[in-house]
């Protein structure tokens, strides 16, 4: 792809502040469409309106302003380095979600982006200060003074783009310790030896906290094996082998686990198929 890009002077001080609210308008927006995905957990279609400008378009948007700099783009270019920078952030941020214990879900992914958009719309903000702040005023000879035209409307800028980031950094906070959800459990019947008629049975605690459960192994219906009181942390596992009996009927081996706070109620259940000789 051809990138036309033209290298423009510094815009009159109108443009530059125009610009700068615009910035500023974005960062309140970003802000906005973060405190929705955190707060509003039941409204799918808010949490989607301002998702995915959040996902698709803002942070490319504001890198590609913070890594062009002055240089000028043609807006076909804009659009389609916005668009792209932005899908490959999100690819590259749900790699790097996935790989930590936060995971990818609960909006995790939306908020990452969200805080980076923010993070490079400050950068573009303070650039721009520091430049228009830079500025050889009109007839005084010599080097620019930096700083020279810094008056109180920069200072007002610069405590926006402040809590701006403060606000990036409390979102991304409050997501972190947010619950991932009202999690699960986890249980299964491997074959181990078919010939011995050996299975492994096993139970994982996904849950938020410890729960204790009791489980129940059947053979064509006709009870085999019970286990009472298994109580597991969260993210702890128990497993157990056992030598199956002889099978005259189908051959179909059920584990069910009950929690023992619902304890007549099937939480889960799993089967294994092994014919007619074995179960």
């Amino acid at each position: 792809m051809s990138v036309n890009i033209r290298t423009v002077p510094p815009g009159t001080s109108s443009s530059a502040r125009h610009a700068t609210w615009w910035w500023l308008a974005l960062g309140a927006f970003v802000e906005v469409a973060l405190a929705v995905i955190v707060l509003a957990d039941g409204s799918v279609p808010l949490r989607t309106l301002f998702g995915l400008p959040l996902i698709l378009v803002i942070p490319g948007y504001a890198l590609t302003a913070l890594l062009w700099g002055r240089h000028q783009l043609g807006a076909p270019e804009r659009a389609v380095l916005s668009i792209g920078i932005s899908l490959a952030l999100a690819a590259l941020s749900a790699l790097l979600l996935d790989w930590t214990p936060l995971g990818i879900g609960g909006g995790q992914q939306t908020l990452l982006l969200g805080l980076v958009a923010l993070v490079a719309i400050v950068a573009v903000l303070l650039r721009d200060l520091r430049a228009r702040g830079g500025r050889t005023e009109p007839g005084a000879g010599g080097a620019p003074r930096p700083f020279a035209s810094f008056k109180w409307r920069h200072a007002l800028l610069f405590g926006v783009a402040v809590a701006i980031v403060a606000s990036a950094v409390a979102y991304s906070a409050h997501s972190a310790l947010r619950p991932r959800g009202t999690g699960f459990t986890q249980s299964w019947i491997h074959m181990q030896d078919a010939k011995a008629g050996v299975v492994d049975i096993g139970l994982e605690n996904d849950e938020l906290q410890a729960e204790t459960y009791r489980l129940q192994l059947t053979v064509d219906k006709r009870p085999v094996n019970e286990w009472r009181d298994v109580r597991l942390e969260p993210g702890q596992q128990w497993s157990t082998k056992l030598s199956l009996p002889q099978s005259r009927g189908q051959g179909v081996t059920e584990l069910v686990v009950y929690r023992s706070d619902h304890p007549t109620t099937v939480y889960r259940k799993v089967q294994l198929s092994t014919g007619a000789n074995t179960a």
